[in-house]
């Protein structure tokens, strides 16, 4: 109904929407037809996600270049304090029940075996680690632009980190804490301290790297089980390199497990159909579709490249730049769709 209002007030629109979204709708009949060829494992597991992101899609191209500006903000206060809510509930749910860290962050069947029960509704989980990585780059933006507003960045930021760690799921919550690094140097404010500040964040990011190993042991105890058995594991790896027999193994055999398939189809790789590792978004993009999976890929990085040419002569385009780097390297180590 809102494509369809949307459509009769303007073909301008659509065509815009056609000219951002192309590579997402290709996909999404990409998807169609392998599950027509009877090709439907990536179609299960996936397809609902890939609507949803063309319709994100869709959002973006009407809002961003015909919206006003009050709807946008509507938007982003809606989210932004839907966030702070369910990551209130969380931190509250995970205290009352630690095993809800193993919950959150699993199949639902290991949830439920886990929990003996199903997860409690309104809690974040796997996923919303996740968006408040994407989101970091943003947040860290929007707060250098007020230095009035420290209070509540100060605030947020602890709530996330405490979320983070409470959640344990180590990986988001190491690139948080980058991501977060990484944004603050460039977006400094200018003034007679700025350089001063990036001078100091930098000594700041090559200490963490330098002394990592001290680090990790000093948060090992206070960690959960789940956060402590993954840092002592990456420790280990540090200190002595060569493989891992726990988390990171599994995650490597997974990687191989999809890139095998894409290697022996490279084209279309299995065309929808399994192996392909689950653990990782652009590996499985490659082992379901071969090099059509990069049409999907180029989907969802679409709205991010277009905004960053609208962009281009504003600080905005690094904060989006920041942003897309951070999804490369998340859909590299890790699945982001579907969660």
């Amino acid at each position: 109904i809102w494509f369809l209002f949307t459509y009769l007030s303007g073909k301008e629109f659509i065509a815009r929407f056609i000219k951002i979204g192309w590579p997402i709708i290709i996909f999404d009949f990409l998807l169609f037809f392998s599950k027509l060829m009877g090709h439907s494992d990536f179609y299960n597991q996936y397809c609902q996600i890939y609507i949803y992101i063309t319709i994100l899609t869709l959002f973006y191209s009407y809002y961003f270049f015909y919206g006003k500006r009050r709807d946008l903000e509507l938007i982003l206060t809606i989210l932004a304090i839907d966030i702070v809510i369910v990551i209130i509930r969380t931190i509250a749910a995970l205290l009352q029940n630690p095993l809800l860290a193993r919950a959150i962050s699993t199949s639902y069947s290991v949830a439920l075996s886990v929990l003996g029960t199903e997860k409690p509704r309104g809690i974040g989980g796997y996923g919303l680690c996740y968006e408040l990585v994407i989101l970091t780059p943003f947040i860290a933006y929007l707060f250098s632009r007020d230095n009035k507003k420290k209070a509540i960045k100060y605030a947020f930021l602890a709530m996330c980190a405490i979320f983070l760690f409470q959640a344990q799921i180590t990986m988001a919550a190491i690139m948080f804490i980058a991501i977060y690094i990484v944004s603050q140097f460039f977006f400094s404010n200018q003034g007679k301290y700025a350089f001063l500040k990036r001078i100091l964040i930098g000594i700041l990011a090559i200490v963490i790297i330098i002394y990592s190993d001290n680090i990790i042991s000093f948060i090992i105890p206070y960690a959960g089980s789940e956060l402590g058995n993954r840092l002592g594991e990456l420790r280990a790896v540090i200190q002595y390199g060569g493989s891992s027999t726990g988390d990171l193994a599994t995650r490597f055999r997974l990687y191989k497990e999809s890139l095998d398939a894409f290697a022996s189809n490279p084209i279309w790789g299995s065309f929808g159909n399994k192996p392909f590792g689950n653990h990782s978004t652009l590996f499985d993009l490659l082992a379901a579709y071969g090099i059509l999976g990069v049409i999907g890929y180029a989907g969802l990085l679409r709205p991010q490249l277009n905004a960053t040419y609208v962009f281009r002569k504003k600080k905005m385009a690094t904060v989006i730049v920041i942003t897309i780097i951070s999804y490369l390297m998340l859909s590299i180590v890790n699945i982001s769709v579907g969660s």
